[in-house]
């Protein structure tokens, strides 16, 4: 395997990969001189900062240590023992950017929560992303790792299929997020459909009985989630109207402006509306605006996001909350406990959300 240039995942962090893959396979053995930074400089075609990087790191893990004047060894008191090489892999499937906190701060901040549980657990982490996986068994193998964190997975078959093998395999693996609707698989979620029907018994507490749904049409399993939760919420109270459930992936203002016109004229228009997307609530407000309804004397608002965002100087009510970070730490105790034995599969964890008030809801009868 080779340093890819134009991989995603930094150089560095593909050098450990590769140093590491060669001593869970025993290439390099306990006790073996590991090539020197020069060599690696021009094996790989990097510079030495990086290969530094790479090596502190894993000297830091113990992994590897140092001789002065000698070189570089593989530690015979490193991860290698119990037959593990005490490395999780992490496999970004969607990042599409570079992880630093600016490009990818959710990615960065559950990469950062992953990395704490796993230092002081005395574990090491390893990045990895679709072009070195390929959702392919063999190469988490090849790979180097104990065990598996998947983020990011789309909803599917292809997914659902790659997760039954690494389970079929015995690769302990936990989903962030769910590819799939089966119970036997190991997940964390998010935003699951029944902290959805809690949220939407939010509205319902502060007397709104005409609450419409506005949400993406994407056949991902946390969309389907939000529609399934609201509908539970709203089939329970006896007030489930179909009319007042819109899915869109046209966030363009005209078309958000008549989404809201449809909402608004109807017979008995809603009072509340719970809108699943942060990014097209600048278009919603602007079309309450445009169609002269006020926020929240004329409709109260309510939304999910992992934060609280403002307009003009207006707090939205948000659901959600779950602070990334700890995302990544709760992902990272499930594998963890599983590589160890410390609990028994399947783990399907729902990640609690948290209403955070804001100047959007109101009470109302």
């Amino acid at each position: 395997m080779q340093i890819i240039k134009t991989n995603h995942i930094p150089r560095y962090l593909q050098l450990k990969q590769l140093l590491l893959r060669e001593i869970k396979t025993r290439r390099l053995k306990p006790g073996a001189l590991v090539p020197s930074e020069p060599q690696l400089c021009a094996k790989y075609g990097i510079s030495r900062i990086t290969v530094g990087r790479a090596m502190a790191d894993l000297v830091n893990a113990g992994i590897l240590y140092r001789e002065a004047g000698k070189g570089t060894y593989v530690s015979d008191r490193s991860k290698i023992r119990r037959n593990r090489c005490g490395t999780i892999g992490l496999y970004l499937m969607s990042l599409a950017v570079k992880l630093t906190a600016t490009e990818a701060p959710t990615h960065y901040a559950i990469v950062h929560g992953i990395n704490g549980v796993a230092s002081a657990r005395g574990w090491h982490t390893l990045l990895m992303d679709n072009q070195t996986i390929k959702m392919k068994t063999n190469k988490v193998m090849e790979a180097g790792v104990d065990g598996l964190i998947i983020s990011g997975a789309h909803f599917g078959s292809k997914v659902d299929r790659f997760v039954v093998r690494l389970r079929d395999e015995n690769i302990p693996y936990v989903m962030m997020g769910r590819a799939s609707l089966r119970e036997d698989l190991n997940y964390v979620e998010e935003y699951s459909a029944g902290e959805i029907f809690k949220a939407t018994n939010y509205l319902l507490k502060l007397g709104h009985r005409r609450i419409a749904v506005i949400g993406r049409g994407s056949d991902e399993l946390i969309y389907r989630n939000f529609f399934d939760g609201y509908r539970k919420a709203m089939v329970a109270r006896e007030l489930y109207d179909p009319q007042r459930e819109f899915r869109t992936d046209d966030y363009a203002p005209e078309a958000m402006a008549r989404t809201v016109r449809e909402l608004f004229r109807q017979g008995n228009p809603p009072t509340a509306v719970f809108s699943f997307h942060q990014k097209f609530l600048g278009q919603l407000l602007h079309a309450f605006k445009a169609n002269r309804i006020r926020v929240p004397e004329d409709v109260s608002l309510l939304t999910a996001g992992n934060r609280q965002v403002e307009s003009n100087g207006m707090r939205i009510t948000t659901v959600g909350g779950v602070i990334p970070e700890q995302y990544g730490k709760t992902a990272a105790l499930a594998l963890l406990g599983l590589i160890e034995g410390n609990i028994s599969p399947p783990v399907n964890i729902k990640m609690p959300l948290r209403i955070i008030a804001g100047d959007t809801c109101r009470r109302i009868g």
